[in-house]
């Protein structure tokens, strides 16, 4: 038995470690009201099993495998809860493979160091993000290049493809991961066996899924539509009303200015160690006779994943990347002859890491919940798009509330076919879809702090949002979920909608909802 445990111990842990990921990330997940961020891509998903076209029929806000992901696992219970164990799956299987990479490239001693750093900085994931699954076919890929086979080099092709597939902001560093793997296979002599079937099985890989997609997109006459979403970086960049270059020396500006922070945000100075190092490889890589391919394209791999946090600096973004990177400071630690100085420097790291806390609510643990709230959440029955999930009793209320709204008037009044909402929170979409008609791309909007953003949203993917809207209030054929406000008018962009001719109904007051009403015409008798 012992023999056993010292077999395979490295394999117990990382498995236990995995497996203690997903099942925080689940059990805190369930707690965790989010309309916006769960709500978009759930709505996505919804949209795409109801047969709408991607990119034509509603916003695509990521990329299409993200859709697509999404709703295969919104079949399995038809709640948000199978998109969270879904999320949880592929976040808690890419840091096994990340501390799978540091065991096999560094010492088996880094493996359990690694394990620590990540238990205490990011154990759990945040959101429904593409950004997991960056991660993920980002790790698949450098097991893949590694391998050096032929068909291993055709699945890093395909990984990378699958990455851009799933998010549509990773394209720029699929070329260039593309770019940096054939210059490797050219100049390295380990590569020299069937070097150029190599670099063709790379390309056969990278183009084959583009191909099956693309052959969807003609198919269904979506061509023009999918390269109108390239225009998405465009519009995020004019929300900080920065061009690329300026936001990228803003990235690095922010960077430095916030380590005046770091015992507030550890990560902040962890990642910049991580990237100083990477470059400092780089370097050395070059002029130093001792080389190491595989270091050398994680160390560019990890640098240019800090694409994902040009837009925003957040940790859980930083452990979707540039984290990769971790396996250099390991890789430099061991090299320092001094015993005594390489444990401070690995216990300086630790201790760091402990700094992030994540047993509050903070950067290490956005979704942490704390033990009242717990107790005051609850299961309720009978609730689609929510099954498994624990909600506080006002938020119940008021989501059943609106349920009930809903059924009276889909019954009472016959005229109303479509709805509109005109919130933040995108699960109001979800749960209206199952009674009437949507009129827009956009599973929402905002009145308030979003509002730009969702205006220069709708300017360019919803263009007729505005008319659609107009002419179904004039009809008496719409029911309008918006915030609490007074005004007898909705303006989206410049556009004012009278609604006077619509009444109001008061939702229950929720801390998840805050005071929403439902706006009905007033021809509509309940």
């Amino acid at each position: 038995m012992k023999n056993f445990f010292n077999i395979y111990k490295e394999n117990l842990f990382l498995l236990l470690f995995a497996l203690f990921i997903f099942i925080g990330s689940v059990y805190q997940g369930k707690y965790i009201y989010d309309g916006f961020h769960w709500g978009l891509v759930a709505s996505n998903a919804e949209d795409y099993l109801n047969q709408k076209l991607p990119y034509k029929d509603f916003f695509v806000h990521y990329g299409f495998l993200t859709v697509v992901f999404h709703a295969l696992a919104l079949k399995f219970f038809s709640s948000i809860y199978s998109i969270l164990i879904f999320s949880s799956i592929i976040y808690s299987t890419s840091m096994y493979l990340l501390a799978d990479l540091v065991k096999k490239i560094c010492t088996k001693k880094n493996l359990y160091f690694f394990i620590i750093i990540i238990l205490f900085m990011q154990p759990f994931i945040v959101y429904p993000w593409h950004t997991y699954l960056i991660l993920f076919f980002t790790i698949l890929a450098i097991n893949f290049f590694i391998k050096n086979t032929l068909i291993s080099f055709f699945f890093f092709g395909l990984s990378l493809q699958l990455g851009q597939l799933s998010s549509e902001s990773y394209k720029i560093f699929s070329f260039l991961a593309i770019f940096t793997s054939i210059l490797i296979i050219t100049f390295d002599k380990k590569f020299n066996k069937f070097k150029y079937k190599k670099i063709a099985s790379i390309f056969l890989g990278y183009i084959v899924p583009f191909l099956v997609f693309f052959i969807y997109l003609i198919k269904n006459n979506l061509v023009d539509h999918w390269l109108l979403h390239s225009k998405i970086p465009e519009i995020f960049l004019k929300q900080i009303n920065l061009n690329l270059f300026e936001a990228i020396l803003k990235f690095i500006e922010n960077y430095i200015t916030s380590l005046k922070y770091f015992l507030a945000s550890p990560y902040i100075i962890f990642g910049l160690t991580i990237n100083l190092i990477c470059i400092f490889y780089i370097i050395r890589f070059f002029v130093k006779k001792e080389k190491n391919t595989t270091l050398l394209l994680i160390s560019i791999f990890a640098l240019l994943l800090n694409f994902l946090l040009v837009y925003r600096n957040e940790s859980f973004r930083f452990f979707c990347g540039p984290i990769i990177g971790i396996i250099l400071i390991f890789y430099f630690v061991e090299k320092i002859k001094n015993f005594e100085l390489r444990y401070v420097i690995i216990i300086s790291i630790i201790c760091l890491s402990i700094l992030s806390n994540p047993f509050e609510k903070g950067h290490s643990n956005k979704n942490f919940t704390n033990i009242s709230t717990k107790k005051s959440s609850s299961y309720a029955d009978n609730v689609n798009f929510f099954y498994k999930m624990k909600f506080t009793k006002d938020t119940w209320i008021h989501l059943n509330q609106y349920r009930k709204i809903l059924d009276t008037v889909k019954e009472k009044c016959v005229n109303i076919k479509y709805f509109y909402n005109s919130t933040q929170d995108h699960f109001y979409y979800l749960i209206s879809l199952e009674k009437f008609t949507s009129i827009q791309k956009i599973p929402g909007y905002s009145e308030g702090s979003l509002k730009s953003y969702y205006d220069s949203l709708n300017a360019v993917y919803d263009v007729t949002i505005a008319n659609s809207l107009k002419s179904n209030v004039n009809k008496n054929n719409i029911l309008i979920i918006r915030e609490n406000l007074e005004k007898d008018y909705l303006k989206i962009q410049n556009d004012e909608i009278s609604l006077k001719t619509y009444q109001s109904l008061e939702l229950p007051f929720s801390y998840n909802n805050k005071q929403k009403k439902i706006f009905i015409p007033k021809n509509c008798y309940l």
